[in-house]
């Protein structure tokens, strides 16, 4: 009996948290400006004569232009047309896949190296689909946007999804002039959450950690202080720093997006240490 309630217990927990297939997408806003194309009529027929139809289904296509090097590039977000393994509470998982293709060539796919991207807990594999999100974004202010995409895995009571961040690196010593960027804090779970914000001109990653034990051993539902890290690119470094930590003014309940809600208290906290 103890047992059957225990699953019964697992099962109503995954259904109030566990992010519905293909609907975990953090919105990200596109940087708007000359970067940016519009996406030619036939981008869906150029994509597919990369990819087996049978196979692979396309989510979301843009283009952009990478610098002087890559112009009116296609960034394409796929996934498998069906699914490829099963989470903790058996719901269906599909591989993701990103491509960039320019003058009839792929500039860069993801199946070349994701499966063996490996998330914070490095027993769980991170190579599927957690939603259609995909931003192209200057993170790095060097006027050549970063490509933003996620991929991750669902467990019985909660999720992986990590940020991937694509910068346009050209080197001709590197297997792909795009390298992710993306810090390890990148990545979001029950009790934390990554938010792209623009303040002075800057760009920021805002990363929202739940105070407490880790990701995948705390109560997801339960009331918490929030860290709130205010992270940017330096170029000297050619990594993500912090350049402010600030706390949560009160304790949030469950959902670590509910930050939303406080990007103001961010601002002005951010705003009095600049003086």
């Amino acid at each position: 009996m103890n047992m059957k309630n225990n699953l019964v217990g697992l099962l109503l927990t995954c259904l109030l948290l566990c992010p519905a297939q293909n609907s975990y997408a953090p919105s990200i806003a596109d940087t708007r400006n000359a970067q940016i194309q519009s996406v030619p009529a036939k981008a869906s027929e150029i994509v597919e004569n990369f990819v087996d139809k049978k196979d692979w289904v396309i989510v979301d296509i843009k283009s952009a232009d990478f610098g002087d090097d890559v112009k009116n590039a296609l960034v394409a977000l796929l996934k498998s047309s069906q699914p490829k393994a099963e989470g903790g509470a058996g719901q269906p998982l599909h591989e993701v896949r990103l491509m960039i293709i320019s003058d009839d060539r792929i500039l860069y796919d993801s199946s070349d190296w994701l499966a063996t991207h490996r998330p914070p807990r490095p027993d769980v594999d991170a190579a599927y689909y957690m939603g259609g999100a995909l931003g192209i974004k200057d993170v790095t202010a060097d006027s050549i946007p970063e490509v933003i995409f996620h991929s991750g895995w669902a467990f019985a009571s909660g999720h992986v999804s990590l940020a991937h961040v694509l910068s346009y690196i050209p080197n001709p010593r590197l297997r792909s002039n795009f390298q992710d960027i993306a810090d390890k804090r990148f990545y979001f779970s029950t009790v934390h959450y990554v938010k792209w914000l623009e303040m002075d001109g800057t760009v920021y990653a805002v990363v929202a950690e739940g105070l407490g034990s880790k990701h995948f051993t705390i109560c997801p539902t339960c009331e918490r202080y929030y860290q709130y890290l205010l992270m940017r690119w330096d170029n000297t470094r050619k990594t993500f720093i912090i350049t402010h930590s600030i706390q949560s003014w009160a304790m949030i309940y469950g959902d670590p997006t509910k930050i939303q809600g406080e990007l103001d208290y961010i601002k002005k906290k951010y705003s009095v240490s600049q003086k």
